[in-house]
């Protein structure tokens, strides 16, 4: 480098350039992250961190780091489903209780049948909201993790009150197409306050 050429530094990146003799006062672009560069001009220091925050794109997530947290969300997910199913069927429990079933015997069977829609709608609403504020997913996301976990957890629950009760009054479709609506209304409230504003 010879004596008359002048060295100045990108403010965004930090990369080194040489400016050619008689281009000392021209406004140019950096070769590596394309910024304003000059001689004589160096950004605000106000602006500096704005500039480089706004230049320097953030990373994309890899594959395996969006696994790992989805896998993060659903364990959440079930935890605080099991949560909310367990207080939801001890409060429908109670209110069964309360009610005073007289002439009729307290059993299992009873205690699950009274319990059953008070499970179903803890595990619903605990589960989905855990994983739709884990992942930060946005209204319409919402609607598909709630509808998915009711549709599951509803025809679990429909399954387990045929095997230990009695066959249900409802037929499984209309508990399936219940559980669905029930838990897509769920999944897009929760999306709506707790989830990210943007899909």
């Amino acid at each position: 480098m010879s004596p008359a050429q002048k060295t100045i530094q990108c403010g965004i990146c930090g990369h080194k350039m040489v400016i050619p003799p008689g281009y000392e006062n021209v406004v140019g672009r950096c070769r590596i992250c394309g910024g304003t560069v000059s001689a004589t001009e160096s950004p605000p220091a106000s602006r500096l961190d704005e500039t480089i925050r706004a230049a320097r794109p953030k990373p994309q997530p890899t594959s395996a780091e969006n696994m790992r947290k989805v896998r993060s969300a659903a364990l959440h997910g079930l935890v605080g489903g099991a949560l909310g199913a367990l207080v939801g069927g001890i409060v429908m429990a109670v209110l069964f209780f309360l009610r005073g079933q007289t002439g009729e015997q307290t059993t299992i069977v009873a205690f699950f049948a009274s319990a059953d829609p008070g499970i179903l709608a803890g595990f619903v609403i605990c589960s989905s909201w855990a994983v739709i504020r884990r992942l930060a997913l946005g209204p319409l996301m919402g609607l598909l993790v709630g509808a998915s976990v009711g549709l599951v957890m509803g025809m679990l629950m429909h399954v387990m009150e045929s095997m230990l009760v009695t066959p249900p009054e409802m037929r499984v479709w209309a508990a399936a197409l219940l559980s669905l609506l029930g838990g897509g209304v769920v999944g897009f409230i929760l999306g709506e306050t707790v989830g990210s504003p943007n899909d």
